[in-house]
């Protein structure tokens, strides 16, 4: 099981309750987030649901990673999933 919160750009970051059981249930890294966070090749600023969304690229997957931050609370983590859509607009360059 994931931990409680991880440290990411600088800051400390936590999870709510539905990003840890994304991360359980998809197997995803504490690394891949970090590196999502870090290095994301977009970022994008999602007003429909207050979120700032990071897309990593990791390093033997098919897809981009997308971490999710609460745009008012910038220290939390709502959700973390791999985005196919989101791959193949980064792959024909629209993202």
């Amino acid at each position: 099981m994931t931990q409680a919160s991880i440290l990411a750009g600088g800051r400390s970051r936590r999870f709510t309750a539905h990003a840890s059981e994304q991360i359980v249930a998809r197997q995803i890294s504490d690394s891949w987030i970090v590196q999502a966070l870090e290095d994301p090749v977009a970022v994008v600023d999602d007003e429909s649901n207050n979120s700032l969304n990071y897309f990593g690229r990791i390093t033997g997957r098919n897809s981009l990673l997308k971490v999710a931050v609460s745009k008012s609370d910038l220290q939390l983590i709502v959700t973390v999933h791999f985005d196919r859509p989101a791959t193949r607009r980064h792959q024909r360059g629209q993202l």
